[in-house]
This record gives structure tokens, sequence and C-alpha cells, in this order.
């Protein structure tokens, strides 16, 4: 059986040491083991028995989630996320697993969906579609509102076979951080928790009588060993700080400029689950895989749980273990060398407990429930490949650009969003494949705070405003449209839409006005700007650069809907040919190569043609010699449209 495992550590090195918990129980039962890391290099990671392809590497800033950092510790980039796609689904591709699981998403990594999303679809146009499953931990990071859990659920049906669920539903159940619904249900597996075989003793005894601190392999847990160093001045203990991460040479060395004689400053160490055995105490945060070392080993613990920018992961975990014997709990803010000493002597002097009954046989557990499930499937059918459209047309016309030495802008927009759902992210998904930005032209009466946290995480996409209600207010037997003749609330109703989309994107909103079903009256234009918006975006080629004095057209030119016929996908060839007739008009110069050439779209009316041609077509249309316009930078200032 060969398996595939994807996953993202952004701050720590929890997640990564799970899944190569997991990889190597997947390679001991002699199955073909490759993971996906797209976490910044673990040099102490075991790997043995697995294959690991490294993706360009991210990391978060801080605990700060959505913002990640490329490997030089700047923004990641459209394009470095791209590579990073595109590297995911090559190694699906090539490895064509029977068993995919993803590492924590859809439950978290949000910030990652669009690549996470498109492995997935990867996955399901493999000829063999792989069992799919999701690993979590015990405790998640519960969602901040109903539509977040909602979103994954989705994904969950539309993707997933199973949830493999690490922990033991008698002390942990996932409902204790996470909604449970009736469709999520039925899909969980608990495997109990995935750690290694308990450790035997240290053979040399290492760590007889210390208190030992660690702070897992991330750069966290600095007010840890800073407070531990002034508590251990105070101790007749020897002290042992272990201290891993990025930069954990300088940190190592700054604390053993400041440590007192009984401290010893060093790099976390393979041999730190043996020396529990003969520890006085452990100090440490309460991650998952610490929880475990700890359970394991019955060493007297002092848990500080991680809980900055509102974590509250370990601190639910630290809560579950605080009533056992010889384990205490202190909150980051109440940490001090007083708090700390306090909390050290009382669980040393309840001596060290009897390991109890864990289980802890969750890794060789997912084995089983994989093959199990992998077994029981009967042989798919082929896929359907996407389909080959000929791009020659457009081929030959972007060729003529090119030796005409022109560029052409492009722009495109999604029309009708309201909410985050799976078909928005795909089309994010698809966003960052072509590298294109994403101009979504929202209905300001349905649009929810949970589409404004959506936006917020995605730098290249664009909000616009789309009419108020999308109601149709044309008289009967007349074409639809919101504000296609003059209304007395006409005037109210736009700025209602403006005035509810700046409460809820500021100045991400872009002053673009995009009427419902393409269609205005000729009276609009002089009330948006008066409303202070700077453009109008309709259908069909301009005829004039301007709809009113300050206020820019940038419509839109290609509909892949046929929205008076089948409301399928138009013939792909007429499409293809429209596209290089109007960009021959441009070259040509008998049409207007100012305005941005608009790609227009409504992911929420796509199936899986109209996504396959989109796909293709953004593809092609960035292969030729193109400019990516967008409105928060590139519409023309007033005075510049006059």
């Amino acid at each position: 059986m060969k398996v595939l495992i994807a996953v993202t550590h952004l701050l720590g090195a929890g997640h990564l040491s799970r899944a190569m918990t997991l990889a190597r129980a997947f390679a001991s039962a002699e199955h073909n083991t490759t993971v996906i890391s797209g976490g910044r290099p673990t040099p102490h990671i075991d790997t043995a028995g697995s294959r690991l392809v490294q993706l360009p590497p991210l990391a978060s800033d801080g605990t700060r989630f959505t913002t990640l950092l490329d490997t030089d510790g700047h923004a990641a980039t459209p394009a470095y996320r791209l590579a990073r796609a595109q590297a995911m689904t090559a190694t699906l591709r090539e490895i064509a697993p029977d068993v995919l699981i993803t590492e924590l998403f859809p439950f978290g990594r949000r910030a990652l969906a669009p690549e996470f999303l498109a492995l997935l679809e990867a996955a399901q146009d493999l000829p063999h579609r792989p069992v799919t499953l999701a690993s979590i931990r015990d405790i998640l990071a519960p969602p901040s509102n109903p539509d977040k859990a909602a979103r994954t659920h989705d994904i969950i049906a539309r993707h997933y076979d199973a949830v493999l669920v690490h922990s033991d539903p008698d002390v942990t159940p996932l409902e204790t951080s996470w909604p449970v619904d009736a469709s999520l249900a039925p899909k969980l597996r608990y495997t109990g928790y995935v750690a290694p075989p308990a450790s035997a003793p240290h053979p040399g005894r290492a760590g007889l009588g210390e208190v030992l601190v660690s702070a897992g392999g991330g750069p966290v847990g600095q007010a840890l060993f800073d407070t531990a160093l002034a508590a251990a001045r105070h101790s007749v203990r020897p002290w042992r700080l272990l201290v891993g991460g990025e930069g954990a040479e300088v940190r190592i060395a700054a604390l053993n400029a400041a440590a007192p004689a009984n401290v010893t400053v060093e790099g976390i160490r393979r041999d730190f689950r043996a020396m529990l055995h003969h520890a006085a105490a452990s100090l440490s945060l309460c991650g998952y895989n610490t929880a475990l070392d700890l359970l394991q080993s019955g060493v007297p613990a002092v848990l500080v749980p991680f809980d900055d920018g509102g974590e509250v992961e370990q601190t639910l975990r630290a809560r579950a273990l605080a009533h056992l014997p010889a384990m205490e709990s202190i909150a980051s803010a109440a940490l001090t060398p007083q708090t700390l000493s306090r909390a050290l002597e009382k669980v040393i002097a309840e001596g060290r407990r009897t390991p109890g009954t864990l289980r802890d046989t969750g890794a060789a557990d997912s084995v089983r429930i994989a093959a199990d499930l992998a077994g029981a499937r009967p042989p798919a059918p082929r896929a359907p490949r996407a389909p080959a459209f000929d791009w020659t047309p457009l081929r030959d016309e972007w060729a003529a650009w090119r030796a005409a030495g022109l560029t052409c802008p492009i722009w495109w927009r999604d029309d009708d969003t309201a909410t985050p759902t799976p078909a928005l992210e795909r089309l994010a998904a698809l966003s960052d494949e072509s590298g294109v930005p994403l101009h979504l032209a929202l209905i300001p009466a349905q649009a929810t705070p949970a589409l404004a946290d959506w936006i917020a995480d995605r730098p290249d996409t664009i909000p616009l405003i789309h009419g108020w209600s999308h109601d149709n207010h044309a008289p009967e037997g007349a074409k639809k449209a919101e504000f296609g003749q003059p209304r007395a609330e006409a005037a109210a109703d736009l700025r209602r839409a403006r005035d509810r989309l700046r409460a809820l994107f500021g100045a991400r909103l872009a002053p673009v006005f995009v009427p419902p079903w393409n269609r205005f009256d000729a009276s609009l234009p002089p009330v948006l700007t008066a409303l202070g918006l700077r453009a109008l975006s309709a259908f069909t080629p301009r005829a004039a650069p301007q709809a009113a004095p300050g206020l820019a057209r940038i419509n839109t030119h290609v509909d892949p809907i046929d929205w008076r016929g089948t409301r399928d996908l138009i013939a792909p060839g007429t499409l293809i040919a429209q596209t290089a007739g109007l960009l021959r008009e441009r070259r040509e110069g008998c049409a207007d190569n100012a305005e941005p050439f608009g790609l227009l779209t409504h992911h929420l009316a796509h199936d899986a043609l109209v996504w396959d041609f989109c796909r293709q077509y953004l593809l092609e249309m960035r292969a030729g010699p193109t400019a990516l316009w967008r409105a928060d930078r590139d519409l023309p200032a007033r005075e510049d449209t006059t």
C-alpha cells in the first residue's frame, strides 16, 4: 500500500513529529510511505523508513497564523505559494497513493486551504482515487464561529472518507473542543494517542535528579526559560534547559551567559524521553507530544500551556491533566519565579506517578484503519481526465502580440458571493494556482462576517460592491436588473451597499460598483460618483473610458456560461475564438487596450466542465504577454479619468 501524508508545521514541530510517527508505523508495516513537509526543516525529526519531500518552507509570524513567511522571513508571495501547491500535486501524481492523509487540515491550517484543496482536487482526478483521511489531535483550536465549522464539515463531506482522531474518547472526545454534528460523527475514527512506544530508562541515568525544562522544537517558550533561570538561582537542584527551534544556537548562548552554576543549557536531545525517567521534575509547555511523554514516564510535571495569540488548545489539555497526581498547571499570566518554584516543590513532594494504562497505540491503529478502508473499497473507475481544449487560436494571437511588442492588462471578476463555501475555497485555489488576483463582487445585503474573516486572510482577493440585495426590480417582461431604471430607493440602496461593505471590509473594499445582471440606468453613474466610487464594471468592451466624470469603466469581456440557453459551458471553441477575436481587435487598434481584459465567472454555478475550462483559460491567459490588473492598486486617480 502506498501512503502519502501532507503536513505543514508553522510554529512548533509537533504536527511534523506526529506525522512522522504515523509514517514510521506505516513503514514498519511494510507500506511505501512518503511525507510532504511544508514547514521549516527540522533536523532532529526521525524520518527512518519514509521518504521526506520538503516543500519551499513556510512559518507563521509568531502566533499570527494567517501571516505566512518564506524561507527568508518575508511574506510569502503568490508565486512562492504556487510553487508549493505545484510540488504537492506533482508528488501526489508521481506516487498515486492508495491512502492520502492530511495532518490537521481542514480543521486547521485554513490559511493553507488553497494548496490543500489543490491536493484534494488532484487526488479526485487520479485514475484510482485514494482513501482520504484527516488526521487530528485530541484537542483542536475551537472554531471562532459556526460558519468555520460548517465549511470544515463541507470539505470533509466532499473529500474525505474518515477522520482519524488521535485520542481516547473516554478521556478527550472531540466534542471537548469541536462541534460534532450529524454529518461529521459517522466519519470519526478514534485511534488512541499517537506516540512512539514508551521509552526505557536512560542507560546512563542522564537527567538524574534534575529539573528538565523544555519547550518543544519550535521558537516559543522564551518566557518559560527566562523564568526557569530566575527560579533556579534560588534552588539547590540541578536544572537542564533544552532549547530547540530556529535560532536555537543564539538563544542557548544568551541563556548560558545568564545561567547560574546549577543550570545546564543545551539543544534538544534525542534521549529526552529516556531522561524523564530519572528527572526530579519536568517543566514544559503542554503540546500533544509532550503531554504523552509525561504520561508515559510518570515524571512529576509542571505545565505552562502556550496561550499566546488567544491559543486555547494547550490550556484545555493542561486542565484535563492537572487533576492527576504530581501534575500542576500554571497560566502564562501567573508565571513567576515564585509560583514556579512552589509548583515544582509540590509535584516533587507528591512523588512519581505510576504510569497508568494509556491507549497509546494510535499509530498502529491508524495503519489498521487505513488498510481496512483501502481494502474494503472496490476498484474505483478511472476518473475522467480534464478535457483537452484546442488553444491554438489564442496561442497564435499571443504570438502576434509578442511580435508587435504589446502587453495586455488582464483581470478576473467573480459575481454573487455572500459567504464562504467549498466552491469559493476552490475558486481561491484556482487564483493561487494561476496567480491571477480574484475580484469578488459581493452582495452587500447578504454578505456575512465570516466572509470578511475569510477575505482578511487572502491579500489577493479584492472585494467589490455588487448591487444591494441582487433583487430584480425590472418591470414584468423586461430583462432582469436591480438598477436598470430610476427608482426612488436606488440612491439609498447604493449608500447602504457601500456602507455595509465598508463596515465589513474597511480599506480592503475597492471603490468599484458591479450592477447585478450587468445592467444599469443612465442615472446611476453620477450617484456612484457622489458616493466616492471610482469605477463601474459591467460586461462587453467599453465604449468610452468613463461612465461619468471621475468614474472609470472597467468591464469584463468573456463569460463561459450559456445563461440564455443550457446554463452550461459555452462551446469551448467558441469561447477561445471569441477571446482571440477580441484580442485581435485590440492589437489592431480597433478596441481600447487600456481597459483590462476581464474574465467573468460565477463560482456557485460552475459544473466540472466549467471549472476545467476556467482553470485552463486562466493559465493560457497568464502564458501570454499580459500584465495583472487589480482594482485596489491600478484604478485611475480621479484627476486621470477626466
